[in-house]
Protein backbone atom coordinates (compact mmCIF):
# COMPACT_ATOMS: atom_id res chain seq x y z
CA UNK A 1 0.00 0.00 0.00
CA UNK A 2 1.42 3.89 -0.86
CA UNK A 3 1.26 6.04 2.04
CA UNK A 4 -0.92 8.93 2.12
CA UNK A 5 1.42 11.38 3.65
CA UNK A 6 -0.58 14.73 2.01
CA UNK A 7 -2.05 16.08 5.71
CA UNK A 8 0.46 15.15 8.04
CA UNK A 9 1.07 18.39 9.41
CA UNK A 10 -0.96 17.37 12.64
CA UNK A 11 0.77 14.03 13.05
CA UNK A 12 3.22 13.85 16.51
CA UNK A 13 5.49 10.49 17.38
CA UNK A 14 2.91 10.57 20.50
CA UNK A 15 -0.28 10.15 18.55
CA UNK A 16 1.69 7.98 15.71
CA UNK A 17 2.36 5.15 18.77
CA UNK A 18 -1.24 5.40 19.98
CA UNK A 19 -2.77 4.88 16.78
CA UNK A 20 -0.63 1.72 16.34
CA UNK A 21 -0.86 0.37 20.00
CA UNK A 22 -4.43 0.38 18.89
CA UNK A 23 -4.34 -1.46 15.55
CA UNK A 24 -1.86 -3.71 17.61
CA UNK A 25 -4.62 -4.03 19.81
CA UNK A 26 -7.69 -4.99 17.45
CA UNK A 27 -5.08 -7.25 15.43
CA UNK A 28 -4.66 -9.69 18.76
CA UNK A 29 -7.92 -9.81 19.55
CA UNK A 30 -8.54 -10.59 15.84
CA UNK A 31 -6.16 -13.06 16.01
CA UNK A 32 -7.50 -14.91 19.11
CA UNK A 33 -10.87 -14.90 17.93
CA UNK A 34 -9.64 -16.99 15.10
CA UNK A 35 -8.10 -19.18 17.62
CA UNK A 36 -11.47 -19.49 19.36
CA UNK A 37 -13.39 -20.19 16.25
CA UNK A 38 -10.94 -22.74 15.01
CA UNK A 39 -11.49 -24.48 18.29
CA UNK A 40 -15.30 -24.38 17.96
CA UNK A 41 -15.08 -25.85 14.12
CA UNK A 42 -13.45 -28.99 15.74
CA UNK A 43 -15.77 -29.30 18.44
CA UNK A 44 -18.93 -28.80 15.94
CA UNK A 45 -17.01 -31.14 13.78
CA UNK A 46 -16.93 -33.87 15.47
CA UNK A 47 -20.32 -33.63 16.78
CA UNK A 48 -21.50 -34.06 13.50
CA UNK A 49 -19.10 -36.81 13.12
CA UNK A 50 -20.96 -38.07 15.89
CA UNK A 51 -24.18 -38.34 13.87
CA UNK A 52 -22.81 -39.54 11.18
CA UNK A 53 -21.39 -42.74 12.34
CA UNK A 54 -24.50 -43.06 14.74
CA UNK A 55 -26.51 -42.80 12.14
CA UNK A 56 -24.82 -44.91 9.85
CA UNK A 57 -24.55 -47.54 12.58
CA UNK A 58 -28.55 -47.61 13.21
CA UNK A 59 -29.07 -47.79 9.31
CA UNK A 60 -26.19 -51.43 9.45
CA UNK A 61 -28.01 -52.62 12.34
CA UNK A 62 -31.68 -52.27 10.39
CA UNK A 63 -30.40 -53.54 7.18
CA UNK A 64 -28.87 -56.31 8.78
CA UNK A 65 -30.83 -57.67 11.34
CA UNK A 66 -30.09 -60.97 13.95
CA UNK A 67 -29.91 -63.93 12.02
CA UNK A 68 -30.05 -65.95 14.80
CA UNK A 69 -33.58 -65.30 15.82
CA UNK A 70 -35.65 -65.82 13.00
CA UNK A 71 -35.33 -68.18 10.30
CA UNK A 72 -37.10 -65.40 7.93
CA UNK A 73 -35.81 -61.96 7.22
CA UNK A 74 -38.22 -59.44 7.96
CA UNK A 75 -39.09 -56.74 6.18
CA UNK A 76 -36.83 -53.81 6.74
CA UNK A 77 -38.19 -50.82 8.14
CA UNK A 78 -37.68 -48.27 5.02
CA UNK A 79 -39.55 -45.44 7.22
CA UNK A 80 -36.94 -45.50 9.69
CA UNK A 81 -34.17 -46.25 6.95
CA UNK A 82 -34.36 -43.77 4.12
CA UNK A 83 -35.03 -41.03 7.17
CA UNK A 84 -31.37 -42.17 8.47
CA UNK A 85 -29.71 -41.95 5.28
CA UNK A 86 -31.21 -38.39 4.84
CA UNK A 87 -29.54 -37.32 8.35
CA UNK A 88 -26.12 -39.11 7.13
CA UNK A 89 -26.26 -37.29 3.94
CA UNK A 90 -26.92 -33.74 5.06
CA UNK A 91 -24.47 -34.33 7.99
CA UNK A 92 -21.76 -35.68 5.41
CA UNK A 93 -22.65 -32.57 3.34
CA UNK A 94 -22.52 -30.05 6.15
CA UNK A 95 -19.08 -31.22 7.54
CA UNK A 96 -17.65 -31.25 3.89
CA UNK A 97 -18.76 -27.40 4.23
CA UNK A 98 -17.46 -26.71 7.75
CA UNK A 99 -14.19 -28.40 6.74
CA UNK A 100 -13.84 -26.13 3.64
CA UNK A 101 -14.54 -22.76 4.78
CA UNK A 102 -13.58 -23.52 8.84
CA UNK A 103 -10.96 -25.38 8.92
CA UNK A 104 -9.08 -25.27 5.36
CA UNK A 105 -5.42 -24.05 6.17
CA UNK A 106 -5.11 -21.11 4.44
CA UNK A 107 -2.20 -18.66 4.25
CA UNK A 108 -3.14 -15.91 7.44
CA UNK A 109 -1.65 -12.53 7.31
CA UNK A 110 1.04 -12.00 9.70
CA UNK A 111 0.72 -9.21 12.16
CA UNK A 112 4.14 -7.58 11.19
CA UNK A 113 5.19 -5.86 8.15
CA UNK A 114 8.19 -7.92 5.84
CA UNK A 115 11.03 -5.25 5.95
CA UNK A 116 11.27 -5.75 2.59
CA UNK A 117 8.12 -3.93 2.18
CA UNK A 118 9.23 -1.01 4.72
CA UNK A 119 12.66 -0.88 4.25
CA UNK A 120 12.88 1.28 1.48
CA UNK A 121 14.19 4.65 0.51
CA UNK A 122 11.34 6.42 -0.10
CA UNK A 123 9.43 5.18 3.44
CA UNK A 124 12.56 5.71 5.91
CA UNK A 125 12.88 9.41 4.38
CA UNK A 126 10.17 9.83 6.25
CA UNK A 127 10.20 10.67 10.31
CA UNK A 128 9.09 8.27 12.85
CA UNK A 129 6.14 9.52 13.86
CA UNK A 130 5.04 9.15 9.68
CA UNK A 131 6.45 5.45 9.34
CA UNK A 132 4.32 4.76 12.50
CA UNK A 133 1.17 5.78 10.97
CA UNK A 134 1.58 4.34 7.79
CA UNK A 135 2.22 1.44 9.31
CA UNK A 136 -0.47 1.48 11.90
CA UNK A 137 -2.83 2.10 8.43
CA UNK A 138 -1.18 -0.86 6.76
CA UNK A 139 -2.41 -2.95 9.93
CA UNK A 140 -5.98 -2.09 8.93
CA UNK A 141 -6.11 -4.00 5.66
CA UNK A 142 -4.70 -7.37 7.97
CA UNK A 143 -7.40 -6.88 10.19
CA UNK A 144 -9.94 -6.57 7.62
CA UNK A 145 -8.62 -9.68 5.98
CA UNK A 146 -8.68 -11.52 9.34
CA UNK A 147 -11.76 -10.38 10.10
CA UNK A 148 -13.39 -11.53 7.19
CA UNK A 149 -12.47 -14.88 7.87
CA UNK A 150 -13.35 -14.98 11.02
CA UNK A 151 -16.87 -14.09 9.75
CA UNK A 152 -16.57 -17.00 7.28
CA UNK A 153 -15.70 -19.36 10.01
CA UNK A 154 -18.29 -17.97 12.07
CA UNK A 155 -21.03 -18.62 9.90
CA UNK A 156 -19.72 -22.24 9.17
CA UNK A 157 -20.14 -22.70 12.33
CA UNK A 158 -23.49 -21.10 13.25
CA UNK A 159 -24.97 -23.04 9.82
CA UNK A 160 -23.46 -26.61 10.78
CA UNK A 161 -24.88 -26.15 14.41
CA UNK A 162 -28.50 -25.63 12.85
CA UNK A 163 -28.45 -28.11 10.77
CA UNK A 164 -27.43 -30.47 13.93
CA UNK A 165 -30.59 -29.27 15.99
CA UNK A 166 -33.41 -29.16 12.75
CA UNK A 167 -31.86 -33.02 12.01
CA UNK A 168 -33.32 -34.87 15.42
CA UNK A 169 -36.70 -33.70 14.97
CA UNK A 170 -37.10 -33.90 10.83
CA UNK A 171 -36.35 -37.41 11.22
CA UNK A 172 -38.54 -38.37 13.86
CA UNK A 173 -41.00 -36.31 11.29
CA UNK A 174 -39.81 -38.04 8.68
CA UNK A 175 -40.43 -41.67 9.83
CA UNK A 176 -43.29 -41.14 11.49
CA UNK A 177 -44.80 -40.12 7.75
CA UNK A 178 -42.78 -43.01 6.09
CA UNK A 179 -44.27 -45.26 8.41
CA UNK A 180 -47.92 -43.66 8.27
CA UNK A 181 -47.66 -43.80 4.60
CA UNK A 182 -46.67 -47.56 4.99
CA UNK A 183 -49.19 -48.62 7.46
Amino acid sequence: MQPDLTNTENVTLEKAKWVEEQANRILDFRVETRELLVKEAHTTLQWLFAIILGASGFIVSLVRPDQSTSLQPSPLPWWLIVPLVGVVIVASVRAIILLQKGLRIVPFPSKGNEPKNIATDSFLAHDEDLMRLVEARNLQERISEIRAGNQQIADAINRARFTIIVLAPLTVIASALLWWMAV
